[in-house]
């Protein structure tokens, strides 16, 4: 998102930030961005004195190891120069700890570790901040630049305190750097400081009208809190002051037509948006979102089929643009196009661990093909949306089953992106591991929730392992846990027992199982009842002047819907395992599967991993997937002394 004034910085940049996790990410570069962009007091190519070299900076092209050490080196002989005035040697320190923290990135990218935690990338940021200290007290006056730097870089390091106090001298030094106030407001909502990130987002447009990381910024932050209405106008004025975040303006956008009612307007959305991408796998990323909404909103598949060949076009090796190409195909009843495309994706993925999740999909896939193409002219019909994968029961493990369900594509609150494909992976996952029989539906309406729960249960007492996982959204209502068919409107939140599905109704039909009783709730995402049910009190509450307002949408969007309670489970061997605390919302994620989904699918295989030790992993990636925004939870417990492996190894 918010970053750079020109293209060829955002290359620069994209490549620097790519180890700092999501969030921190944006804080990050928008950081970065002032200080590349309007603080370097000459730019161009490097001239005949050490000083030019030092303060010269080439950001047309990714920065080298070399080219980075020649700069350091050239600031460190204008640094050893007596006959260099104060404010020279203030731009030297400044320059020299900026390339440090260059270097930094550099390394940590190589590493694929986060920045500063490897001994090298840690002595390059440690010279970096030393540089910036001896920066600001050597300027011959106060100067907001050092301390933005040293703000970034203290933000990478999640250190934000030091980075806000750092932002609160810089914004003294100047007052009039409206994206220093930017970068502040995105901290201050990190750490929920809402009321606070509000006036500074509003300071910087006020300053800067066409600043448009402002726009975009308070865009986001109307958005998390419910009124769409103004996001959306936020964004469109992002997009009418133009810049080089043009396409994240209408990204953003794109993403709130669904609520909306405006499926066609997300569609030319999602496309401007790729058109003006700066990079292909963005660009490709966004043609596929405007073939998704073609093709589950608009129900246009020659538009969806052209969206994913655009995507294809761009970035020839993009694995979900197959599948989702794939799914488009057999919806439109070309099954060998599909399976085509099927096998191009597991084909690009299977050897990569970060990708298994997408492999996982291609495969599941493409047995569900196989499966409907063997069934035999007397069997019982199938609903498109519930398959069966099934293998001879295994005497090492047992009679283990599994009824996966996800459901996305909801008729009267905002569709989720992931929780169908998120069960498709899992329902994959589990038939590899040698599950006997799992059932993976998607897209249930209370009636087909309902009924598959029942007939779960009666084969259930045969089994040695039984397990339901549920993916979708999930409330809490008067102390009771509720997952939401794809029927539900706000109608549920007052008759909820007869309109959406009791948690306790799934842990009912696991406890009959010999060994294993589990659980698994991938729930409560995005909160679109409580985005819905209080968007009239957002509008009216929110004005420019009210800090009150905010505090009572955050309040009372708490208050329902704001995740799933904490179950008391008691029967031994019986686990709830929750993909977030208790109370909390899950996040959805903007690729193929949820930030849990991705952390459970790529766990399971591990050979001899015992449960307990699966759950830790699951918990630890998605925790720092995330950004420590959320934290699975377990409740019940195992035997003390009992083992239970996805994949034992003898």
């Amino acid at each position: 998102m918010s970053v750079n004034e020109t293209s060829a910085e955002y290359d620069q940049l994209f490549v620097v930030m790519k180890v700092i996790p999501g969030r921190i990410r944006l804080i990050a570069t928008v950081g970065l961005v002032v200080l590349l962009t309007a603080v370097m007091p000459r730019q161009g190519k490097a001239q005949q004195s050490d000083y030019d070299d030092c303060v010269a900076l080439q950001y047309d092209t990714v920065r080298t190891e070399s080219a980075i050490a020649a700069t350091i080196a050239a600031c460190a002989r204008v640094l050893q120069k007596p006959s260099a005035s104060a404010e020279q040697r203030a731009y030297a320190l400044y320059f020299r700890g900026l390339n440090h923290f260059l270097e930094a990135t550099r390394i940590a990218i190589a590493e694929r570790k986060p920045i500063g935690s490897g001994a090298a990338a840690q002595r390059e940021v440690t010279a970096a901040l030393d540089d910036l200290a001896a920066c600001i007290a050597t300027a011959p006056t106060p100067d907001p630049r050092p301390f933005s730097l040293r703000a970034t870089i203290e933000t990478v390091l999640e250190r934000f305190d030091n980075a806000l106090d750092d932002l609160d001298h810089a914004i003294r030094a100047d007052p009039k750097i409206s994206s220093h106030f930017v970068q502040r407001a995105l901290i201050l909502e990190r750490l929920d400081r809402f009321s606070q990130a509000r006036a500074d987002l509003d300071t910087a447009v006020e300053l800067e009208a066409r600043n448009q990381n402002a726009w975009i910024n308070r865009a986001m932050l109307w958005a998390r809190y419910g009124d769409v209405e103004r996001a959306f106008a936020d964004f469109s004025q992002a997009e009418a002051v133009g810049g080089s975040q043009t396409w994240y303006a209408l990204s953003g956008r794109a993403r709130l037509a669904v609520s909306l009612g405006e499926p066609l307007r997300g569609f030319a959305d999602w496309t401007a948006a790729a058109e003006t991408a700066p990079l292909p796998m963005l660009a490709a990323q966004f043609h596929v979102r405007a073939g998704n909404l073609a093709r589950d909103y608009l129900k246009d598949l020659e538009k969806a089929y052209q969206s994913y060949a655009h995507a294809l076009a761009v970035s020839p090796r993009h694995a979900d643009a197959l599948i989702q190409r794939g799914i488009a195909f057999e919806r439109g009843n070309r099954f060998d196009d599909a399976s085509s495309d099927y096998r191009k994706a597991g084909d690009m993925t299977r050897d990569n661990l970060l990708e298994k999740s997408i492999y996982d999909y291609s495969v599941f896939r493409l047995e569900v093909l196989q499966a409907r193409r063997s069934r035999k002219a007397g069997d019982p019909a199938l609903p498109p949306n519930i398959n069966v994968l099934s293998h001879p029961t295994r005497n090492d493990r047992g009679r283990r089953i599994a009824l996966v369900v996800g459901n996305a594509a909801y008729r009267h609150v905002p569709a989720l992106m992931n929780s169908d494909r998120d069960a498709e992976s899992v329902g994959a996952a589990l038939s590899e591991a040698g599950f006997t029989s799992v059932t993976v539906a998607t897209d249930l309406d209370r009636s087909q929730m309902d009924g598959l729960l029942q007939q779960f249960a009666r084969e259930v007492a045969e089994a040695n392992w039984a397990i339901v996982y549920y993916a979708g959204h999930g409330v809490e209502i008067d102390g009771v846990n509720y997952a939401i068919p794809v029927d539900a409107d706000m109608a549920t939140l007052i008759d909820a027992p007869v309109r959406a599905v009791s948690i306790n109704q799934m842990i009912s039909a696991v406890d009959q199982a010999k060994d294993l009783h589990m659980v698994v709730l991938d729930a409560c995402r995005d909160d679109p009842f409580v985005q819905q049910s209080h968007r009239a009190t957002a509008k009216r509450a929110l004005d420019k002047t009210a800090d009150v307002g905010l505090a009572s949408l955050i309040a009372r969007r708490k208050a329902i819907g704001g995740g799933l309670a904490g179950l008391q489970l008691t029967q031994p061997n019986t686990v709830a395992l929750f993909s977030t605390q208790p109370g909390e919302v899950t996040l959805d994620g903007n690729e193929l599967n949820s930030p849990f989904t991705r952390a459970f699918v790529s766990r399971l295989p591990t050979p001899n991993l015992d449960l307990r030790l699966f759950f830790e992993r699951v918990r630890e990636d998605v925790a720092t997937g995330t950004q420590g925004r959320q934290r699975p939870a377990l409740t019940g417990g195992l035997t003390e002394g009992a083992s239970f492996f996805f994949f034992p190894v003898q």
